[in-house]
């Protein structure tokens, strides 16, 4: 007996069964939420309901004959563009929180002052420096004025369109590369968070350029990894999550790829994938030594306060948020082995509270993935406009409930089509960044760094209600064909 034929089917049919299960909750929740944003009962049905048939209707429009391939990638990315830059123009979001950090410090940096590296924002978390220096570039060539960042967002947010056009057509099929794409150009937060000078979109962009590449070149290409390396790299040095990808990747090639073990067969693959490895780290590497031996920064491009996530995260009177409270104790104790003694000795005692983790760890899964999204905060929170921000949370909980819909939708249809692999990648990464915010601090927007990937596997839902629906429309004998479903 085989045991590697018989496990990775086992696997995956458990990896998707498990998706099912994720959606179907997020699903619930959302849709419970919107009851607290819209008037009653029927409107937040209506409004689900408008949008579960708008994604339908627009998908299948854009599947008409008359739409090229050529013309979609420039019909739809286009429009994303022409949205997102109205709204950077318009809503003249000012940096706040750590944004303001960044952008002064960028400001510094573009005219030679890096005294700003030496100041507790940055001796603590050091890793910011990666996102600094790209905005102080932007301000080098193009000046002062915030509208430059803002637009290069646009780019940038534009850019992923394609991006996840790009994957999910050869994922999948082409009908889910179009239907991923124009859910993610509408998503209402992936437009308004383009006023907002967040890093955020560059990180988005490389992320799914690597998983693209992935998937169209694989790890056959002579030099995919290569790229799929540089690309997992450049977005972890804006946006410090690309861990995850580079686990999920782990998982996927061993268990999926190169398992049952051969030495002619695996070989090659997990020595690509130590290659993908291997760059990654080294490039974070050379950018750290780099900006220590300029002067920048005295540390490396790393979190120097490694326990804080995790002390805020396991917060059951926070529900993992940030509080006032856990970060005034932490003050009392100097940045370094002291500070990191203190919150060790926090972190291992709140996890040795294990009757009260449960439901921490349940509180903080329904509001990161079913909770609302917080885009109309930071983009609008202090240009002082309610009806623009209660629209867009409307918005955004009716298309959030509708794609986590589909999601539910497509793992199920997916449970019985084996033809495709890759859903089992996107699967593995959308756990896997699951399971940390289970224990560290959460926010809101924190979601939208895993919205591609979420976007990618509701796309096949989209296919397969449409397919269903066409199929109860279309003639007795074409019925007999069946569909995933």
């Amino acid at each position: 007996m085989n045991f590697g034929k018989i496990a990775s089917p086992i696997a995956s049919r458990l990896l998707v069964i498990a998706g099912f299960v994720f959606f179907s909750i997020a699903f619930v929740c959302a849709f419970v939420h919107s009851l607290t944003v819209f008037d009653s009962f029927s409107s937040a049905s209506g409004a689900f309901l408008a949008a579960v048939i708008a994604l339908l209707a627009v998908s299948a429009l854009a599947m008409n004959r008359r739409v090229g391939k050529k013309a979609f990638i420039i019909i739809v990315p286009g429009v994303a563009l022409a949205l997102r830059l109205i709204w950077a123009l318009l809503v003249d979001t000012p940096p706040s929180s750590d944004f303001l950090f960044m952008h002064n410090a960028a400001l510094a940096a573009a005219k030679g002052d890096f005294s700003f590296a030496s100041s507790d924002y940055y001796t603590s978390w050091a890793y910011q420096l990666g996102f600094t220096m790209y905005e102080a570039l932007i301000v080098k060539l193009f000046g002062t004025p915030i509208i430059f960042l803002k637009v290069i967002n646009v780019l940038w947010s534009t850019g992923t369109v394609a991006l996840v056009y790009w994957t999910a057509g050869k994922a999948f099929n082409e009908f889910c590369g179009r239907a991923a794409a124009i859910a993610y150009a509408f998503y209402i937060p992936n437009i308004v968070m383009c006023s907002v000078l967040t890093n955020q979109h560059v990180s988005m962009f490389f992320f799914m350029l690597g998983c693209a590449l992935l998937v169209h070149r694989g790890l056959t290409g002579k030099y995919s990894w290569l790229l799929i390396g540089l690309s997992f790299a450049i977005g972890h040095i804006m946006r410090p999550i690309g861990g995850v990808y580079i686990a999920a990747l782990l998982v996927f090639v061993t268990v999926f790829r190169a398992f049952p073990w051969s030495l002619k067969r695996s070989g090659p693959l997990l020595a690509k994938t130590a290659g993908i490895v291997v760059v990654f780290y080294l490039l974070q590497a050379t950018v750290s030594q780099s900006f220590i031996q300029t002067g920048v920064t005295a540390y490396p491009l790393a979190n120097r306060e490694p326990y804080w996530k995790f002390v805020v995260g396991l917060n059951t009177e926070s529900g993992g948020v940030w509080n006032a409270a856990d970060g005034k104790h932490m003050r009392q104790f100097k940045l370094g082995e002291e500070r990191n003694r203190e919150e060790r000795r926090v972190v291992i005692e709140r996890l040795s509270n294990v009757d009260a983790l449960p439901s921490l760890f349940a509180r903080k899964f329904v509001s990161f993935w079913g909770g609302p999204d917080s885009s109309a905060f930071w983009s609008m929170e202090k240009l002082n406009m309610p009806k623009q921000t209660e629209r867009v949370n409307k918005l955004e909980r009716a298309v959030y409930a509708a794609m986590c819909f589909f999601g539910a939708i497509g793992l199920l249809a997916l449970v019985r089509d084996r033809q495709y692999e890759w859903h089992r990648l996107f699967l593995i990464l959308l756990f896997g960044y699951a399971a940390i915010h289970l224990f560290i601090e959460i926010q809101g927007r924190y979601r939208l760094d895993m919205i591609p990937i979420l976007v990618l596997l509701q796309s096949y839902g989209v296919y397969a209600a449409y397919s269903r629906i066409t199929l109860w429309l279309s003639p007795r004998a074409d019925r007999d064909q069946g569909v995933p479903m």
